[in-house]
Order: C-alpha cells, then structure tokens, then sequence
C-alpha cells in the first residue's frame, strides 16, 4: 500500500484539524443537558469561551438563548459560523475570534462556559488568572461560571503511554474516506502538563494514507487548585461534580 505522509505544523493546533473535529466529537452529547440546566438556573445570555465549532453555543441557542460564542481558531469559527447559517440560528449567535483573555464582547452575562477541556489549554497560571478575570468582568452580578476540566487525580495515576493509541475510527465529512485518529501523549507531572500529539490517517479508496499530525499542549488542574484560583477571581461558592449528572 501507498503512504503519503503530510505533517502539519501550525501556531493554531486546530487549523489542521478542524475539518475532523465535529465528525470525531459527534457522540459528544452527554454534557449538553447539564449546560441548558445551568443556562435555566443563571439566565441569558450566554458567553462560552473557546467555543470550537459551536457544539454548546448551538445547543444553548437552539434552546432559545443569545450566546456568544468566543474562540481564537479562525477555522474553527468558520465551522461554527456555517453551522450557525445551515441550523438557522445565526441570529442568535455573535462569534468573535480572540483569545480567553482579550476578548471585547458585551457585558452583562448571565453564565459563562468553558466547556471539552478548554481551560487546559491555559498553560501557565497567570494565563488562568488573566482569563477568569477577564471572564468575570462580563458576567452580570450573581453570574456563574461552569468549566469542565479533566479529572487530573486520574490522569496523575495513569502509566504513560507506549507508541499510538488509536482513539476513534470516523468519516471525514468532506470525502467520506475513513480516519483513523490516534494520539500519544508524553505528561510532566512536575509542570501538570501532557504533550499531546494527535495523528489523523486518511485512507483513500487508492490505498494512499494522507497523514495530518497536529501537536498541542494541555495543562491538568487539580480542583483545590482550581478552588484557589476562582476565589482569587472572585468568584464564589465553587460547586464541584464528577460528571454531568447533578
């Protein structure tokens, strides 16, 4: 069999990949009843900061609510766009590309949500802090804040992994070739960060692999640390759950 290998590099780890993200995230459904209860419990309107491709932001305006979708990928934003026009709900939506700390959208949130991970890839805690803050300013008073981190306890516990992982087998939505989605990931438990490298091969019907490599760097926050850090904020009451089950 044929291989041809393309490996992408690019300051915006989402640009090469940004094409898959929604066929590969599409059984990703579980939290969304949880961000419409906390839409219900916090009022409209909603800012979801590091929005993707509009998988929360389109659900909650779905719902009913004006959402500001926030993300720095410019790619990913256009997926969000269209998807927006194509579900109707452009309306409901004001996107804005900028980064979790430099944003310039209205005051007077309801519920801000960083949903999938997002915070991780604040990499350095002054970069938290930069972003809770500025995230905080745009809440209304009594706003909430939900944010979705991975458990760090578990990560911590987990040997490192030897060589690929295959992660998923999906359509690529442009094509309909089949992608084979694998990672490995090398974590510093002294820093609390993991170096992800995802790899994406696309078996053409020819037999040809196109392989599309996008590394990115995540950081673990463990919930004491993320209790510091939202007090210091001023935030209150930090509520913290297992799942998306509450």
């Amino acid at each position: 069999m044929n291989s041809v290998r393309s490996h992408t590099l690019s300051s915006d780890p989402y640009e090469p990949i940004a094409r898959y993200y929604d066929a590969e995230n599409a059984e990703k459904v579980t939290d969304l009843p949880t961000y419409t209860l906390l839409a219900e419990r916090f009022g409209g309107p909603v800012l979801e900061v590091g929005c993707g491709t509009g998988r929360v932001a389109l659900h909650l305006a779905a719902q009913g609510y004006d959402v500001t979708g926030v993300e720095p990928s410019e790619p990913m934003l256009a997926k969000a766009r269209e998807e927006a026009e194509e579900r109707g709900l452009a309306e409901r939506v004001t996107w804005e590309q900028a980064a979790a700390d430099d944003f310039a959208a209205a005051d007077g949130h309801g519920l801000a949500i960083m949903a999938y991970a997002t915070f991780g890839h604040l990499l350095e805690q002054a970069d938290q802090i930069a972003a809770l803050r500025h995230i905080a300013r745009h809440l209304r008073p009594g706003g909430g804040i939900a944010i979705d981190i991975p458990n760090a306890i578990h990560a911590f516990r987990t040997d490192d992994a030897a060589g690929l992982s295959i992660e998923r087998i999906f359509d690529d939505p442009e094509t309909g070739e089949s992608v084979i989605q694998q990672s490995y990931s090398e974590l510093d438990r002294v820093e609390q960060t993991v170096e992800i490298t995802w790899v994406y091969d696309r078996v053409a019907e020819d037999g040809v692999v196109r392989r599309t490599v996008a590394p990115m760097a995540m950081r673990f926050t463990f919930a004491p640390e993320m209790a510091l850090l939202l007090e210091r904020c001023g935030f209150e009451a930090m509520e913290t759950y297992g799942n998306f089950s509450f």
